[in-house]
């Protein structure tokens, strides 16, 4: 399913029908079974059954993206489903199948008391490793010696995109494929979240799975592999294990927390990595939040901030930009590729390599 960037900020139920109605959702390229479900919330996104336990969830919620709460739905019904094999609608959220009494059942999983906590307390997780190619492919460009940089994955979650380098995963990279594993290594690896996530918990694991739509192995591959990585002993013997740190972007300072890194010996550059953030900002924040980077980049040469993040429309072109941004004198942003929402791989831009190793050698 595609995204856009976000409107207005959305209380409780404020919206919503029209969200579910809007041509993103009724043209999805997702998965069978969650494209049925969409469509039977559309269908009936103004009954009481449905409305009722949203209303009561999140009562005192507000969410930034248009697409956050339909998306927090399914990934309740899923997390609650991988605790239960007999939920309504397993055979949908588990095994993207197809079962009768579609609706009754859907009736039936809005009506269990667990619901309710999880769609109150829960967010949607960035759970895409493939996303960290974005900061591989800029290292790579630029040339960034082994262990000799700092990675700082902003909104980070789990910390999933940190460790993309130490996996098997193929990358489709242009006209080449190789495999994380050819990506440079950072010496520092450390996530900044609001909430971050312990992929030790078997809870908070689940709810990274559930976040996976079904009928989607290789992303359950990508993420198995890498919560696998962060929950075994660090192999790192001159370089330290991935820190995750409670930060809350366009509130913290950000740019005192990135600029700690060239404390380290060790480390010649630095690379700020965002991918799919933007959106879960609230407006004021992210305003407060850009220039906090922009601010930070002014600070130093050996500093890039990249961004992951949903582009307009552009035709024969993939959803997502890669973005790098810099200043040499004055702010530069230079959009080096475009990928899809779940990357394994990118197409880059014409000229933008060039561009980029230009403008950061000046």
């Amino acid at each position: 399913m595609s995204s856009a960037p976000p409107t207005d900020e959305r209380r409780c139920l404020e919206g919503f029908e029209q969200d579910l109605a809007r041509p993103e959702i009724q043209n999805t390229s997702g998965p069978g079974a969650y494209d049925r479900l969409l469509q039977l919330l559309a269908d009936n996104s103004g009954a009481d059954w449905l409305r009722g336990p949203l209303s009561e969830a999140w009562a005192e919620r507000t969410f930034s993206a248009w697409y956050s709460r339909h998306l927090l739905l399914l990934a309740s019904w899923r997390f609650t489903a991988l605790a239960d094999n007999d939920h309504p609608l397993a055979a949908e959220v588990l095994w993207d199948a197809e079962a009768d009494g579609l609706l009754e059942r859907m009736q039936s999983a809005m009506e269990r008391p667990e619901l309710i906590e999880v769609l109150r307390t829960r967010s949607v997780q960035t759970n895409e490793p493939g996303r960290g190619l974005g900061w591989g492919v800029v290292a790579a460009v630029l040339g960034f010696g082994h262990r000799q940089f700092a990675l700082y994955d902003l909104g980070t979650s789990a910390g999933l995109n940190l460790v993309l380098d130490l996996t098997s995963t193929q990358l489709r990279l242009g006209s080449s494929v190789v495999t994380g594993f050819d990506l440079p290594c950072p010496h520092l690896r450390i996530g900044l979240d609001h909430a971050p996530i312990d992929v030790a918990d078997e809870t908070e694991a689940r709810w990274l799975k559930a976040c996976v739509w079904p009928g989607q192995p290789e992303r359950e591959k990508r993420l198995d592999e890498c919560v696998e990585i962060l929950r075994r002993p660090w192999p790192g013997k001159n370089s330290p294990a991935p820190e995750l740190r409670q930060h809350t972007l366009g509130t913290d300072p950000t740019d005192a927390v990135l600029a700690e890194a060239e404390r380290d010996e060790a480390v010649a550059d630095v690379i700020a990595f965002e991918s799919v953030v933007s959106d879960y900002i609230a407006p004021e924040q992210r305003e407060r939040y850009e220039q906090t980077m922009w601010r930070w980049l002014e600070g130093g040469r050996r500093r890039v901030w990249v961004r992951l993040n949903p582009a307009p429309p552009a035709p024969g072109k993939k959803p997502m930009a890669l973005t790098v941004h810099l200043v040499r004198g004055e702010r530069r942003s230079i959009e080096l590729a475009r990928t899809g929402y779940h990357p394994s791989g990118c197409v880059f831009e014409l000229g933008a390599i060039d561009a980029l190793k230009a403008v950061w050698a000046s």
